[in-house]
């Protein structure tokens, strides 16, 4: 499966973003979000889904950025 970003609020549906770019290279996830004011906080969930039982597969994160 490919990599995630879940982006959750209480009382507010998730936000699931999905990798959908080239495979062995760095690829950017990114999302417009406009926070609830029902709420003060949001998670951010970065989910590799690696399933790989032999091999070398790596998923990698870098660089949360917010504003």
């Amino acid at each position: 499966a490919l990599p995630q970003m879940i982006i959750k609020q209480p009382s507010q549906s998730d936000r699931t973003i999905t990798d959908i770019g080239s495979t062995a290279t760095w690829n950017v996830l990114t999302d417009t979000f406009t926070q609830s004011a029902s709420s003060d906080f949001v998670i951010v969930e970065l989910a590799s889904n690696n399933t790989a039982t032999s091999g070398s597969y790596g998923t990698f994160f870098d660089n949360l950025n917010v504003s």
